[in-house]
């Protein structure tokens, strides 16, 4: 069968599948599935918001500018942008459930942050990032930032 002979439906249909399983496997890969069965955030969060962020995941998952961070007294939050959304429901992890230490990246200065107590999914952040999470007036990893 020719492509002239395709239902037109089909390119997009199969786009959105591909975006989908993608999507679906980032979710997984980066352990984002595994903490939205404990912290998935149910309402609007309110608090301090810092969007186009870049952290790294699990099993080295990147989002590279696709994910916005925030903090308020309850805990971190995590959501990414639209396009991932699906798979990707926004995050609230108290932060009684995370623990930080820093770390060395290639040369750049990172904080590790541990998210869960049972899951202990990793989140790298650059340190200028974590520094604004105010990581140290919550008592975590003093030392860190």
């Amino acid at each position: 069968m020719s492509r002239e002979q395709l239902p037109l439906w089909i390119m997009p249909a199969v786009f959105v599948a591909v975006w989908a399983f993608i999507g679906l496997l980032i979710s997984r890969m980066s352990g984002w599935t595994v903490l939205a069965s404990e912290f998935r955030l149910e309402d609007d969060f309110q608090g301090e918001k810092w969007g186009w962020q870049s952290a790294t995941m699990r099993w080295g998952t990147k989002f590279n500018r696709s994910i916005t961070i925030g903090c308020n007294d309850r805990g971190l939050y995590l959501t990414v942008t639209f396009f991932l959304r699906p798979f990707h429901p926004p995050l609230l992890i108290p932060w009684h459930q995370i623990s930080a230490r820093p770390k060395k990246y290639f040369g750049f200065d990172f904080v590790e942050l541990t998210l869960g107590r049972e899951a202990r999914i990793p989140l790298l952040l650059r340190s200028h990032v974590a520094e604004r999470l105010r990581l140290n007036d919550r008592g975590l990893a003093p030392s860190a930032v």
